[in-house]
């Protein structure tokens, strides 16, 4: 069924969505498509989930539930509710199953995935406020696979229903971005920024800009997704034989100061937790936060942790551990095994970085053909460069293809094509 001849959908609650309830539908509207059969159930996994707690899951799908929508068409006015059931399993594997009313199906599943990008989105039936739609777009941005998203600044106020307040730009910034970006910060911890694109001394567009983009299996695959060698997969149960425990947990325990605070990646971690012991890398922990404290790390902490790790660094006025033979021919090989890892590791990166490569040619190569064919499109991209942050990488007396030398110019080029294209 198109979008035009659906019935006008309208909600029936009275207040905005959420941040959480838009999470949650924004992750559930992705595995929705129009073709699906009736009252299928769709498959979310906590890990997938990533923002809240398992704890607040049920609370989160019991408010969707009994949030409910109107559909009215010539003939008729039906109403439901945004989510029919859902089914949290607590296994060892927490997962969301959902199902919905085949009616709502077309609105789902086109609710952030536009191929006209977010301004085509009619998301008036979520009665959605001003910092929820500001969330729509850096969720919408994720989804993209980008980081940044650019928006003229009436089209911005158009898309947040207030073109008709805030003249002043002061105002404007103060009132919705100031707070939003508060507010986003506080009760998600996603952070993100923007910038004021200015034509003369007038603000004329925003780049919305995420600083730090959520760890989502769901909009791109993070390194948890790599595939390791099989010596190094574990499966969820799997016991390591030289810490006692299960992998999953030290990985648990470890994770929030090893990556977070140290910046060593998830399959590096996942690779020292096979090869060391648990007091290990302990003692590799206290040892890289004291050296960050007394500024002794002039590097990566993340550097220094793998190799106090792998070289099992002592404490200053200790005596090493290893007190045998046994123990030193032991350390040796899980060294050697590192060493192995680490050559395995940088063979991947170096043969996904060729492909990346040519991935990002074959793009390049198509876009620009198509703006030799299409003046309007090429005209319409550059003006949007010329009052951009890039506006500097663009020389009004060369020719387009003399500025495409420029790398500035070239990388704008491609991601206006891919913005003005969504749009």
């Amino acid at each position: 069924m198109s979008m035009e001849n659906q019935a006008r959908i309208t909600p029936t609650d009275k207040s905005p969505l959420s941040f959480a309830e838009l999470w949650l539908l924004a992750l559930l509207s992705r595995l929705v498509d129009e073709n699906d059969g009736d009252y299928v159930p769709y498959r979310l996994v906590l890990r997938d989930m990533g923002l809240y707690k398992s704890a607040d899951i049920g609370e989160i799908c019991s408010t969707l539930l009994n949030r409910s929508v109107k559909l009215t068409s010539l003939d008729s006015i039906f109403e439901t509710h945004l989510i029919n059931s859902f089914e949290w399993l607590k296994g060892d594997e927490p997962t969301l199953l959902f199902t919905i009313h085949p009616k709502l199906k077309p609105y789902l599943a086109s609710f952030l995935m536009d191929s006209k990008g977010l301004l085509a989105l009619d998301t008036d039936f979520l009665l959605l406020g001003v910092p929820q739609r500001i969330f729509c777009i850096l969720i919408f941005t994720m989804m993209k696979g980008q980081t940044t998203y650019f928006f003229d600044l009436e089209k911005l106020k158009s898309f947040l229903c207030v073109s008709d307040k805030y003249s002043l730009y002061a105002n404007f910034k103060i009132k919705i971005l100031e707070e939003t970006r508060k507010k986003v910060e506080a009760e998600i911890g996603l952070h993100f920024d923007y910038d004021e694109v200015k034509k003369g001394k007038k603000v004329a567009a925003i780049r919305f800009r995420l600083h730090q983009t959520l760890p989502q299996s769901f909009f791109e695959n993070d390194e948890s997704d790599v595939e390791l060698p099989p010596s190094v997969q574990t499966t969820q149960n799997e016991v390591s034989n030289e810490n006692g425990l299960p992998k999953t947990l030290l990985l648990e325990q470890l994770k929030p100061i090893v990556c977070k605070k140290f910046g060593v990646t998830l399959k590096m971690l996942k690779i020292l937790i096979e090869d060391f012991p648990i007091e290990t890398l302990r003692q590799a922990v206290v040892l890289t936060e004291k050296a960050i404290e007394s500024g002794k790390i002039k590097g990566s902490p993340a550097g220094f942790f793998v190799e106090a790790t792998r070289q099992n660094y002592q404490p200053l006025g200790s005596t090493p551990s290893v007190n045998d033979d046994a123990e030193r021919k032991r350390q040796a090989e899980a060294r050697q095994k590192a060493q192995e890892r680490a050559q395995i590791e940088a063979q991947q990166q170096k043969e996904r970085a060729a492909l990346k490569k040519q991935e990002f040619e074959q793009e390049r190569d198509a876009i620009l053909a198509e703006l030799n064919s299409d003046s309007n499109l090429r005209n319409t991209i550059i003006e949007r460069i010329r009052y951009s942050l890039f506006y500097l990488s663009y020389d009004a007396d060369k020719t387009f293809e003399e500025n495409l030398a420029n790398p500035s110019f070239l990388a704008a080029v491609l991601n206006f094509a891919k913005i003005v294209k969504a749009e």
